[in-house]
């Protein structure tokens, strides 16, 4: 087990070592073992997932160059603002999108609406004014218009609804 307190050539000698490296470097004196331990942990490969390394590295770095846990944090915190700024764009993206969708839709409907209307009002003025087939022909027309206009609506609609489970998925 690894024990707090050690330096970093001890601490490797007591890491366990694979078998087949524990046969090779048995023979030889205390000494050469660590160096060889110590070279093969520099040579192993660290990884970590945040952006800031381990504080035991950022004190090794802060041995060769003494300001770079400064600049090391500074960058990470950079970063994070980049990705902020980033995520932000983009959902002000998606809002204005949204907005610009939803103005369309309600100019379109009521683009319709007033279309509609127009042709109903029509067929009632045809008909006072005494043309009774052609003002009931004008309504009709503007009835089925009506008809036509809550099916696209209902199928916008359903498009819409599948395009946003899409996206979730």
């Amino acid at each position: 087990m690894e024990k707090r307190g050690k330096s970093p050539p001890e601490r490797a000698v007591t890491r366990e070592i694979p078998e087949e490296l524990s046969k090779v470097i048995s023979p030889l004196p205390k000494e050469k073992q660590k160096k060889i331990v110590t070279a093969l942990q520099k040579i192993e490969m660290s990884r970590f997932s945040s952006p800031l390394p381990p504080p035991e590295m950022l004190h090794g770095y802060a041995q060769i160059i003494p300001d770079s846990p400064e600049r090391l944090l500074a960058m990470a915190e950079e970063g994070q603002r980049a990705d902020n700024a980033a995520r932000e764009h983009m959902i002000n993206g998606q809002i204005k999108l949204h907005k610009y969708n939803f103005i369309r839709d309600i100019a379109w409907v009521i683009f319709f609406l007033a279309l509609i209307l127009a042709v109903l009002g029509g067929g009632i003025f045809l008909i006072i004014c005494g043309y009774r087939e052609e003002g009931k022909a004008l309504l009709g027309a503007g009835g089925i218009g009506a008809l036509i206009l809550v099916a696209l609506a209902a199928y916008f609609q359903r498009d819409e609804r599948a395009d946003k489970n899409k996206r979730k998925a």
